[in-house]
């Protein structure tokens, strides 16, 4: 069978591996909410200058 220091190894190194693609996971996810926000921003400028248009147009 295999010797236990080799399992040990094994182990850490999948530790690691998953350590890693939940700090990726973690990063995307930051970057995506970055986006959306900055999307969300734009959106309600957007939206803030058609009601300026509109107040304009009314008078």
């Amino acid at each position: 069978m295999y010797n236990s220091s080799v399992l040990r190894k094994s182990f850490i190194k999948k530790v690691e591996r998953i350590k890693i693609e939940k700090l990726r996971n973690k990063e995307k996810n930051e970057r995506k909410e970055k986006s959306r926000k900055n999307k969300d921003r734009k959106v309600e400028k957007k939206r803030k200058s058609i009601i300026e248009m509109k107040k304009v147009e009314e008078k």
